[in-house]
């Protein structure tokens, strides 16, 4: 079944939504851009405001796709749970990219930094959103529950992925920091700032094999997810 091509069609032909999702994020940075926000500052709201974009676009339509019963009559259809979970998870970040491509590229056009470690570190960091997501989703019981845990999650990530504070060297926080997908995001985003030159292949690299695992989480989780969402709302 190929889920992917229907949810691309989808997205597109939601008109409005599709160019509400451009203008809102491309706004806010245009907004940080004119007022001369300090970089460090531009770099973090950019991170959370990335990082939210995903998780939420993620778990909020899965949740009203569980609740209208769309997700139980494409299981019920044929659809295999770990295709169509990570299919949507990657289309969603595709979509996801879209939206965001013109507010990265006001970015780049007003701090005159290097933008090319960020093209690659936000696809991987919205597909570990997107994954983030889809977890949310599978634990909680309603659009409500979904947003206010995605805002949670996403924000216990950031804060993690050392987005708020730099870890101190040698602690627990240091050694669990590498393994937060928005840690790769936000360094890419000082790089693109022109804060500093934080972005290396090697950072850039890791960013997306951590993403990529992520995705995994969801392949090998699939049947319990799609059980959730199906007995949690009936």
């Amino acid at each position: 079944m190929n889920f992917a091509r229907l949810e691309w069609l989808v997205a597109i032909r939601r008109r409005r939504a599709f160019v509400l999702n451009i203008i809102v994020p491309f706004a806010l940075v245009a907004a940080l851009a004119a007022g001369n926000a300090p970089t460090v500052h531009t770099a973090v709201v950019c991170a959370v405001l990335f990082a939210f974009f995903g998780t939420f676009g993620s778990a909020i339509p899965l949740v009203r796709d569980a609740e209208t019963g769309r997700l139980t009559a494409l299981l019920q259809a044929g659809a295999n749970p770990s295709s169509l979970l990570v299919q949507r998870v990657l289309v969603g970040a595709g979509i996801d990219v879209l939206h965001l491509l013109p507010a990265v590229a006001i970015l780049a056009f007003a701090y005159r930094g290097t933008a090319a470690p960020l093209l690659i570190c936000l696809p991987a960091a919205l597909i570990a959103a997107n994954t983030l997501g889809t977890w949310v989703a599978a634990i909680t019981r309603s659009i409500g529950e979904s947003a206010l845990v995605s805002s949670v999650a996403a924000l216990t990530l950031l804060h993690v992925g050392g987005v708020f504070r730099t870890p101190v060297p040698n602690t627990w926080s240091a050694a669990i920091e590498p393994f937060s997908p928005f840690k790769y995001l936000h360094e890419s985003l000082v790089t693109a700032v022109g804060s500093s030159a934080t972005a290396t292949a090697t950072a850039t690299a890791t960013g997306v094999f951590v993403a990529l695992a992520s995705v995994g989480t969801v392949a090998i989780g699939a049947p319990r997810i799609a059980r959730s969402l199906r007995v949690g709302r009936r």
